[in-house]
């Protein structure tokens, strides 16, 4: 009877720290998914899986995978992301961590109103080791943009078939497809990307 119990508690706690969990996120009353913490929610190998289909912004901090587990973000349907809240923000959508996915599957618009801008779409800030495959971006400045505020080696970026249209003009009178630097001051030569 004890190998018996031992067995299955060995069991359930094997299926708790088990890789390839599902963690459906929509977005709140204010039109938000804001998760500074998403180490919180999803491990290694976990899929994040965005259900709303038109809301305000998207939000995701701390997203830490693996080499061999990385953490998959995918959206359930059709998805506008920037369609509320009037004026200029900086980004409609920003996923920062590393060994991350995210697969919009030509399906996802990122989009401020025609009355609004945004300085970038899509942005990875700091990350490293990820990829990004099927977005489309529209009234931004930037439509991809890593603009890390320290230093060091970024590594590993995958881009796949992206769309823009309708970039806004900068201060500089340019518009630009994938930004990677930082315009932090006193910033220069402290960022590198490598294998991009």
């Amino acid at each position: 009877m004890k190998a018996i119990l031992t067995i299955i508690l060995c069991s359930i706690l094997f299926s708790a720290s088990a890789i390839g969990v599902n963690v459906p996120i929509a977005a709140n009353g204010a039109g938000e998914i804001y998760n500074a913490n998403v180490q919180q929610i999803a491990g290694p190998g976990d899929t994040i899986t965005i259900t709303s289909t038109n809301f305000r912004i998207l939000y995701l901090r701390n997203v830490w995978g693996t080499a061999e587990n990385p953490i998959i973000i995918r959206f359930a349907n059709p998805t506008v992301i920037g369609q509320s809240n009037g004026g200029t923000r900086n980004y409609v959508m920003w996923i920062g961590g590393y060994h991350w996915k995210a697969y919009g599957e030509n399906k996802v618009t990122l989009k401020p109103r025609d009355t609004d801008t945004a300085q970038s779409g899509f942005t990875f800030g700091e990350s490293h080791n990820f990829e990004i495959n099927g977005f489309r971006v529209e009234r931004c400045k930037a439509a991809f943009a890593g603009n890390p505020t320290t230093g060091g080696l970024r590594q590993n970026l995958i881009f796949r078939n992206l769309y823009a249209r309708k970039l806004i003009t900068s201060l500089t009178g340019t518009s630009e497809f994938i930004y990677l630097g930082s315009t932090a001051l006193g910033s220069l030569g402290a960022a590198w990307y490598n294998n991009c």
